[in-house]
């Protein structure tokens, strides 16, 4: 119920003299009303502000809204906020349904559940971790592009790859004491595999304790190209030991991989290839070679 502010009326047969009281009675009834009305609205006439946050209710009622920018709570640090130009910051974002007709950039976990939609009509980038808890779908037109790919230093995208008997191009570990370090953001590496191996790894150890979990997620997985004409090999595992850990569980009740590594065979440069997966709970930091990595399909490779 809108406030409401009565004064005394006066008629024209009254004097100005006699009616000093009831007049100065009209002006300060008017007044207090004002400087309540300023007090409880925050109103700033000067700037053009009205501010409620010290109400207990604080609502404003109105059939259409402009607004140059939105932030949301009223106070404190903004967990929502948008701006004149559409542009949208949600710290929480609680919603079944959520269409995006632009960009939409993610640097926090998204988690969408059984019974949830995305639907975006731009582009979308996820700057941290993706979890569906049901079927992913590709649609007629939809495909993946990975750009994690490693190759040697210096080849860029238009650039060819040199002889397949100089490497190809690939990326060089030339001995155990080299390898290269997994990430585990890795999609494809491009490896010199021959005729000295490539070497990769996941943690330093020395035996014969053996390493320490490394944090790679389990189930991450990286395809190995070989580039190089020549019969190679590929070593995984652990450095700073007498023992060179393969990575590949050598145990015959497990895999019974061979202790001196996967074998390329010779001229099948950029026919060669290997698919790992990381599985940490097989063998991890035991004295044997009881390594974590498992094959998960192999092209002209001997494992």
């Amino acid at each position: 119920m809108a406030s409401t502010v009565n004064i005394t009326e006066m008629l024209g047969s009254d004097s100005i003299s006699g009616s000093r009281v009831t007049i100065n009675s009209n002006f300060l009834i008017l007044q207090n009303w004002i400087n309540g009305y300023v007090q409880v609205f925050g109103v700033d006439t000067t700037n053009g502000i009205l501010d409620l946050t010290n109400s207990s209710i604080g609502k404003v009622s109105a059939k259409v809204g402009r607004f140059d920018s939105l932030s949301l709570p009223a106070t404190g640090t903004p967990s929502t906020s948008f701006d004149s130009s559409g542009g949208a910051s949600l710290v929480s974002l609680s919603s079944t349904n959520v269409t995006v007709s632009g960009s939409l950039i993610s640097n926090g976990n998204i988690t969408f559940g059984s019974g949830s939609t995305f639907v975006a009509g731009g582009t979308s980038s996820f700057n941290g971790p993706l979890n569906v808890n049901s079927s992913f779908y590709l649609g007629v037109q939809g495909h993946v592009i990975s750009q994690n790919t490693t190759a040697a230093t210096g080849l860029t995208a238009g650039t060819s790859f040199p002889s397949t008997s100089s490497g190809g191009g690939g990326y060089s570990t030339p001995n155990s004491s080299s390898p290269y370090a997994i990430t585990g953001l890795e999609d494809v590496i491009y490896a010199d595999c021959g005729p000295t191996g490539f070497f990769l790894k996941v943690v330093d150890g020395t035996s014969p304790v053996g390493g320490t979990l490394p944090n790679i997620p389990q189930g991450t997985r990286v395809t190995i190209v070989n580039t190089n004409s020549a019969t190679g090999y590929i070593w995984t595992g652990l450095t700073g030991s007498t023992t060179y850990y393969t990575g590949f569980n050598t145990d015959s009740t497990y895999g019974g991989y061979s202790s001196s590594g996967i074998e390329i065979p010779q001229n099948k440069a950029y026919r060669s290839s290997i698919v790992l997966q990381w599985e940490p709970r097989i063998g991890q930091g035991q004295a044997t070679m009881n390594g974590s990595w498992v094959v998960i399909g192999s092209s002209n490779v001997t494992v």
